[in-house]
């Protein structure tokens, strides 16, 4: 569906939402300020069904919402029609709003075809230090030479650049498959020691979690059961982190 799409389905499904669900717990979406009861998420893989996961708005996710406050945070006072942004798997309410915003947008994917350009992000095909932001949001995961992915998102940022590089966590550390998941597809299961992998590559890597939040934007997961995951905040609820690298 392409955004124009989902824009004049949200537009409808949205009021109607929320009328249909007004005894339903009520949560602000940062990104287009939407206020009311959320969508669950309720998908075939049981592993990722959830409660209030989607604003029925813009259809942002609990990670799309916080990476959108959190590119918020860290950029403020900077004039975001002077910055150049590469945003890989871009999810489209944050590529809405970035394209119309940033004075050079780039959108990048392996597979999907709606994107600027298609391609690996072992092998980007920019020159060196040629974006001031970059935006890579649960790829690395399904990377199997992750490392020369990061180093290749280094390498492209120029200095005093920043890139934010979340990766769902599973585990307290990290699980690495020579062959990928079968159900999640992925080649790492990501955990907290993950991030321990961009310092290498960064000058500074700050780590921004949901729990100091507020709960109103519903940043954390809301699992329909516990689970093995880090970050417990409460009975089937768990905090997620955003990483924001420096490139020196």
């Amino acid at each position: 569906m392409s955004n124009q799409m989902l824009r004049i389905k949200n537009s409808i499904r949205a009021p109607l939402f929320k009328v249909l669900n007004r005894r339903k717990e009520k949560f602000l979406c940062p990104v287009c300020d939407y206020h009311g009861p959320f969508v669950d998420k309720l998908p075939k893989k049981k592993i990722r069904s959830r409660l209030n996961a989607k604003c029925p708005s813009c259809s942002a996710m609990e990670r799309h919402r916080f990476q959108w406050f959190i590119l918020q945070k860290v950029l403020a006072g900077k004039e975001w029609s002077e910055l150049s942004v590469l945003h890989f798997a871009p999810e489209p309410c944050l590529e809405d709003r970035l394209r119309a915003q940033c004075g050079r947008y780039v959108t990048a994917d392996l597979l999907r075809t709606t994107v600027d350009y298609q391609f690996d992000v072992i092998d980007i095909p920019f020159a060196d230090e040629a974006f001031d932001v970059v935006l890579n949001s649960h790829v690395l995961q399904y990377v199997q030479d992750d490392q020369r992915g990061i180093a290749e998102l280094s390498r492209i940022l120029k200095p005093g650049g920043i890139a934010l590089l979340p990766v769902p966590l599973l585990h307290e550390k990290t699980v690495v498959m020579e062959v990928p998941d079968p159900i999640l597809g992925a080649y790492h299961e990501p955990g907290l020691d993950y991030y321990q992998r961009y310092e290498a590559f960064f000058q500074r890597v700050d780590l921004h979690g949901s729990a100091a939040e507020e709960d109103q934007y519903h940043f954390y997961l809301e699992l329909l059961s516990d689970a093995d995951f880090p970050l417990k905040q409460a009975e089937r609820k768990y905090g997620d982190i955003i990483p924001v690298c420096y490139k020196g």
